[in-house]
């Protein structure tokens, strides 16, 4: 046994040891199985036989077993040898009848000890020497681990036992779908059921000697019920209970002092220690009658408690039993459904499920903004820069090609847009072309830069013809300002004077110089350059016979007019080349302008398809967060429904339960599911059924105690207390109908004599069969036989005039006499007989019911006098007269003593 029984053990040892001493100094008149026991030398104790560990016959033919220990053990403190014992086999059927027939002095078998057992049976519990409870037996490999696992499993159970009643009553808290077989253990073991229930104790010992394979079964940790076992005694022997109660209790606690079958011959004490007391036995329980050291005789026949458990029922025997003398409470855990049912767990997995949901929408949101920044970053920074830059060269290129255009156009008249600004632009749409292979554009400058190069080629080469032309058009400057000095001479009269034929061909020839100058046609030149040679023959000739300056004039006219038109052919054709290259400048220019235009579309339209990329992921984007915070609204509505619902709505059901039970009403209590809540219910609900147990209980033993303190414990009858409150109320009842009361009193004729004769158990027997007589007399339902004191009875019979009372009376006195009780100190009959009086009256509100009680008992004091043995009868009138008249010895608290006082 456990070492934890400590002192509260100890102290619960004393309080029993020095409370049965008290007791047992009270005189009664109680059997004496004690003296009984002794007198034969032989403890009769009762056991169930063919059960191995607690009762059975060994191998060698003899009996042993935890409750075979005890029984020799009581042997041993009481007779001094532990082999004065005569077992007696006893079953479910047997164990409280064996008692009452006095069979047995004591039995000891796993009977549970109840008050509803005690009330019933007396039968009486001295101690407890072991705590079982109801567990399950599962195979191993069912993978059954708890009762929970037996849902939708079949169960055998003994029929019409409080095993059976407790399985159901489990079943129906708990809400299981588990099928009932009404079978023993060994359907269980031809595989008739998944488990099998019993007591903790007998399924270890089924296990043990009636499995196959007990290795192969397992008995679950929990228990459903609380037994406390111990041995049984009759109710009538208060001292026997309290010596059987003396010596386990001296073995429980000889374990606590460590006292064993090997030292206790050894051991020394104080004799006033608690110790020196076991070991010699104090003079306290002598009273008991246990003299000398009979705690140490009983330890010395079988050890102390620990060994006796150990013995039979420890880890080295086939039982392993899973039973203590302390057995803990049932573990609230072991109760408990699977934990994907308790609401902690699921309300745990709801706020994680809002919690992953939350941020995986948060971390999406994260990366697909992350994504997209990139993707702005590399298109503001990569994709637009370089349609930004292809857009800066598409522009230079025309802006280059307009400056050359224009300074085409204007060559002619002007010299102040001349090579360097061409040279200027060139270098800027050079720049703008290395700024754009900066930026990866790499892929589309190959044939721009070919381009480039054939049209810088043409633009250098059509500029070297510019500065060509520039020098024309000095040279054609010179020529016209010479021209325009020889128009002017010509033009003065001076010069001119005396020679007009030949100053008007020099201003037909100046003219024509003019106009070659400016046209451009080359058959104009020609038809200029022939009209010019008759022209200048003309000249030739008049200038031979002319003087003055006009001769040199006409000289370096004719040297003008042969440079200009030797001169124009060849610009004419240098200008045609020119215009060609031009030509061709322009194409080179309109084809870069293309190209570099075109890679700027081809960019803004991968920028434009990007950009129509980026708006497509973010609307995906919002419509992914869209749709996660629709799925999280919607988790949360079911986390708040099954919140409100399961949890809210069940505990306030709950709540509204308990306060509905604690104001007294009985309304059902929700147990449904695995979880907590219904745990608590379930709880609630055990508590519930254990206050209502209780209340039953109590309300049994209340009226039990409330039928006791009106009842005569030794005849079976109303004792005076009742008698008066039946009186009391009968004579009420009477005045109000206006019916007859009547009242029977009678004496056991001389009983003093007979209790010196016979003695005062006989002198009981005798109280008990004239009690019995009475009852059987006296049996109409509203009779009222009652003792009233002694050997003196007394009867109430309502709605019975004076002549039944009479006869009713009568009756009675023949019975008694009839039943042949020896009385051999009776000086008027050799048997047993009585004296009756009777008195009748009518009662009256204001009367007085004790007028009556006396009236009857003068009666029965006449019917002693006459003789004895005779029933004599008080006139209606004198009892009336006496009932109405209030006298003093009618209102008095109780009647004058009877007759019987002059047994």
């Amino acid at each position: 046994m456990p070492a934890a029984l400590g002192m509260a053990l100890r102290r619960a040892m004393k309080v029993l040891l020095l409370g049965g001493l008290l007791l047992s100094v009270v005189p009664s008149a109680q059997a004496d199985t004690l003296g009984d026991v002794r007198a034969r030398q032989d403890l009769r104790c009762g056991v169930f036989p063919d059960d191995p560990g607690r009762s059975a016959i060994d191998k060698d033919g003899h009996w042993a077993g935890f409750y075979v220990d005890f029984c020799r053990a009581l042997a041993a403190a009481v007779l001094g040898n532990p082999d004065y014992v005569t077992y007696v086999e006893v079953g479910p059927d047997t164990r409280f009848s064996s008692l009452v027939d006095k069979r047995t002095d004591v039995v000891m078998y796993s009977t549970t000890w109840t008050l509803g057992r005690e009330a019933k049976f007396k039968v009486d519990f001295p101690a407890v020497y072991l705590f079982d409870g109801q567990g399950f037996m599962v195979r191993k490999q069912s993978g059954i681990r708890s009762f929970a696992d037996l849902n939708g499993k079949s169960v055998c159970v003994t029929a019409n036992t409080t095993t059976h009643a407790n399985l159901l009553q489990l079943i129906r808290q708990r809400g299981y779908n588990t099928r009932v077989v009404l079978a023993n253990g060994d359907a269980f073991f031809r595989g008739s059921c998944d488990a099998y229930t019993a007591d903790a104790m007998n399924l270890a010992a089924n296990r043990a000697h009636r499995a196959d394979a007990p290795q192969a079964y397992d008995i679950l940790s929990e228990r459903f019920s609380r037994e406390p076992i111990g041995p049984m005694v009759r109710d009538d022997d208060g001292r026997w209970s309290r010596v059987v109660g003396s010596v386990v209790n001296a073995l429980i606690l000889a374990e606590e002092l460590g006292v064993t079958a090997e030292n206790a011959k050894d051991l020394k004490a104080d004799p006033s220690s608690e110790l020196g007391s076991l070991l010699q036995g104090s003079p306290i329980f002598s009273g008991l009658g246990l003299e000398g050291p009979w705690a140490i005789r009983a330890v010395l026949a079988v050890g102390n408690y620990g060994q006796i458990y150990d013995r039979n029922f420890g880890p080295g025997t086939p039982i392993r039993s899973p039973v203590s003398l302390m057995m803990p409470l049932p573990s609230a855990q072991a109760s408990v459904g699977p934990w994907y049912k308790r609401i902690s767990f699921q309300l745990i997995a709801l706020l994680c499920s809002l919690f992953v949901i939350a941020m995986t929408s948060v971390v999406l949101v994260a990366v697909i903004l992350w994504h997209h920044e990139e993707a702005i970053q590399r298109l503001f920074s990569g994709r637009f820069e370089q349609a930004m830059a292809a857009g800066e060269l598409a522009r230079d290129a025309e802006v280059l090609n307009a400056q050359i255009f224009e300074r085409m156009l204007s060559g002619r008249n002007s010299h102040v847009d001349g090579h360097p600004a061409i040279q200027n632009q060139m270098a800027i749409f050079k720049n703008s072309r290395d700024k754009l292979a900066a930026l990866g554009g790499n892929e589309a400058l190959a044939d721009i830069d070919l381009l480039q190069a054939d049209y810088f080629r043409r633009v250098q080469a059509l500029e070297a013809r510019f500065q060509t032309e520039d020098e024309r058009e000095l040279r054609r400057s010179a020529q016209t300002g010479e021209l325009l000095e020889i128009i002017r001479a010509l033009n003065d009269p001076k010069i001119v004077a005396g020679q007009p034929s030949l100053a008007g061909s020099m201003q037909m020839l100046a003219g024509r110089i003019s106009s070659c100058l400016v046209v451009t046609a080359p058959g104009q030149i020609q038809a200029l350059e022939t009209s010019t040679k008759s022209l200048l023959e003309t000249i030739r000739r008049a200038r031979k016979g002319a003087g003055g300056e006009l001769p040199t004039l006409s000289e370096r006219l004719e040297q003008l007019s042969d440079q200009v038109f030797t001169q124009r052919n060849a610009d004419l054709l240098e200008e045609r080349v020119a215009l060609a290259e031009a030509r061709e400048m322009r194409v080179s220019a309109q084809r870069l302008a293309g190209a570099a235009y075109s890679h700027y579309l081809t960019l803004r339209q991968g920028l434009q398809a990007e950009m129509e990329q980026q708006a497509a992921t973010v609307q995906r984007t919002l419509e992914a967060v869209a749709w996660f915070a629709g799925f999280a609204f919607l988790v949360s509505l079911a986390a708040v429904l099954y919140i409100v619902r399961h949890v809210g709505a069940r505990l306030r059901q709950l709540n509204l339960s308990m306060t509905a039970h604690v104001s007294g009403q009985r309304i059902p209590i929700p147990v449904q599911g695995q979880d907590e809540i219904a745990e608590m219910g379930k709880a609630f609900q055990i508590f519930v059924s254990a206050h209502d147990q209780a209340e039953a209980e109590q309300a049994q033993h209340r009226e039990m105690l409330a039928k006791a303190a009106i009842t005569d414990s030794l005849s079976g009858l109303p004792n005076r207390r009742g008698f008066d409150e039946a009186f009391e109320r009968e004579w009420r009842r009477c005045a109000r109908a206006g019916l007859p009361l009547a009242i029977v009193m009678a004496d056991i004729d001389f009983f003093k004599a007979y209790n010196d004769h016979y003695g005062h158990l006989l002198g009981d027997q005798c109280i008990a069969l004239v009690s019995q007589v009475m009852r059987d007399a006296f049996n109409r339902a509203g009779d009222y036989p009652a003792r009233y004191g002694g050997e003196e009875f007394v009867c109430i019979l309502p709605d019975t005039d004076l002549a039944g009372a009479n006869c009713v009376a009568e009756r009675f006195r023949l019975a008694v006499e009839n039943a042949g009780q020896p009385h051999e100190a009776s000086s008027i009959a050799a048997c047993v007989t009585v004296s009756v009086g009777v008195a009748c009256v009518r009662p009256v509100q204001d009367g007085s019911a004790y007028a009556l009680l006396n009236q009857a008992d003068e009666a029965l004091y006449r019917a002693k006098a006459a003789g004895r043995n005779q029933v004599v009868v008080t006139p209606e009138e004198s009892a009336q007269a006496a009932a109405a008249s209030g006298s003093k010895a009618a209102t008095t608290d109780a009647p004058m003593p009877s007759s019987g006082s002059m047994a």
